[in-house]
């Protein structure tokens, strides 16, 4: 199995702080350096706007400044926002970290679910479906191809080529953020792997999203080898906190879980929950759903908390399941950084030798 490091940047007293950026952002770029000495696959940044979600506007360059500060682990984006980046301008960028880190570069792209983002950049939610398609294949054409030209709906390039070009060919690792059923369906079509953010999905109703996977790639003529290597790049997301005693991490960890879950709600229910468009139907119900987890029910469903056994345990579940790529939040809430990277570190000594075979330094 891979294991990657998901970092939000995410603090409860964003809003109240001026400071608070600067320290987060410092020292969860000790987690991400400690995430390499510890044998890490890779660690993945995600972007965010207009709230204390999530503090991280720009996690391209954010990933320029992680690749000059660490040597060996891959760099991923969980996701980029497509519908709110120029997808040439975006295609430079990839190439040009990709560059920079030497080959370690992963992009991972999604069409975005916050409406005050989409607020706030003056774009159309109905639209965001449309714009990411479009957006993705202008994006694949100006990183693989020597020079190309597009007119469409909402992009129009003359013949142009892009410099850099990119280390890995024919480009870097794409990742397709992969939530809802169709998207699933979407991404299992144009044959990329997935990267699947349902942390509050219940352990037993993974392997249905596995399966959807699967059948979808099946059904679009992907070989059987094919679906397997797919499968097993593809990531999924979990929420993560080792502790010595399974007590321990219920208390370390407990409120700032429940903390980000209410700032979660800010950004996503109630008014913005009633001016969420058709398509997105399956992240309104998903959110107001939310609001009825308790803690003992996430421990029970959701959550790989615990001590090392009941976290390697949990993790057995979801290879069982076809998981083998695991996205672990470790740092949520404003968890003590401490805490966190003592949670790392036991599970990086007590966890991951369990199901990870050494990988080559630059295996993707």
């Amino acid at each position: 199995m891979r294991f990657g490091l998901f970092n939000l940047l995410q603090h409860p007293d964003a809003a109240k702080r001026p400071d608070v950026y600067r320290d987060e952002l410092e020292r969860q770029l000790e987690q991400m350096e400690y995430a390499e000495e510890l044998g890490f696959h890779s660690v993945w940044l995600a972007e965010h706007h207009f709230s204390e979600y999530g503090m991280m506007s720009d996690a391209m360059l954010l990933a320029a400044h992680l690749a000059a500060r660490t040597r060996r682990i891959r760099i991923g984006i969980a996701v980029t926002v497509l519908p709110f980046n120029n997808p040439v301008r975006l295609a430079e960028q990839t190439a040009a970290v990709d560059c920079l880190s030497r080959g370690r570069f992963i992009q991972g792209v999604g069409r975005g679910y916050q409406p005050a983002e989409f607020a706030g950049f003056g774009i159309a939610m109905e639209e965001s479906r449309a714009r990411f398609e479009e957006g993705l294949d202008v994006m694949i054409k100006a990183l693989s191809q020597s020079s190309f030209h597009h007119t469409g709906r909402f992009y129009h390039y003359p013949e142009i080529s892009i410099y850099p070009k990119p280390m890995q060919k024919p480009h870097p690792p794409l990742y397709i953020a992969s939530v809802s059923d169709e998207t699933i369906v979407s991404t299992a079509k144009k044959r990329l792997p997935m990267l699947t953010g349902q942390v509050f999905l219940p352990f037993e109703k993974t392997l249905e999203k596995v399966q959807l996977y699967q059948k979808a790639l099946q059904e679009s003529g992907v070989a059987q080898p094919e679906i397997e290597r797919l499968t097993r790049d593809s990531f999924f997301q979990r929420f993560i906190y080792v502790a010595e005693t399974n007590e321990q991490s219920k208390r370390d960890a407990q409120t700032a879980l429940m903390n980000y879950i209410k700032v979660l709600t800010k950004a996503t229910l109630p008014p913005f929950a009633s001016k969420l468009p058709a398509t997105y139907t399956d992240y309104r119900r998903r959110a107001e759903d939310r609001t009825k987890l308790t803690f003992d029910q996430m421990w029970e469903e959701t959550l790989i908390f615990g001590d090392p056994d009941r976290c390697a345990k949990r993790i057995r579940e979801l290879r069982g399941m076809g998981v083998n790529s695991l996205l672990c939040w470790m740092v949520f809430g404003g968890l003590e950084h401490a805490k966190v990277l003592r949670s790392m570190e036991l599970f990086a000594k007590h966890v991951m030798p369990q199901f990870q075979e050494r990988p080559a330094a630059l295996a993707v």
